[in-house]
């Protein structure tokens, strides 16, 4: 749950936009509680923003290195187990 300034959201209502939209970070800046909402916000610009943002950007970079090296590893044992796979087959061709 975010807790917005109306007092600022109003403010930005007010000044000539010349029929612009408010760009995110004016947005953002209206919310009161920027700490609990920050995590769950998409905005790439403002998600690791706050006290807790570079945690948070650790993590994200620590998961995606992990997926990445999960996923290479488990190629490569597709990879070996079809050729263990072919070796086993030959294998029975030639036995006696």
């Amino acid at each position: 749950m975010a807790y917005v300034e109306g007092r600022k959201v109003a403010m930005l209502a007010t000044e000539d936009m010349d029929l612009k939209k408010p760009s995110k970070e004016d947005l953002y800046d209206c919310i009161n509680n920027k700490d609990e909402v920050a995590s769950r916000i998409k905005i790439p610009s403002m998600m690791f923003k706050g006290q807790e943002g570079p945690i948070l950007a650790a993590t994200v970079i620590q998961k995606n290195w992990r997926t990445h090296k999960a996923r290479v590893a488990y190629t490569y044992l597709k990879f070996l187990m079809t050729k263990a796979t072919t070796i086993q087959r030959s294998f029975r061709l030639f036995q006696f």
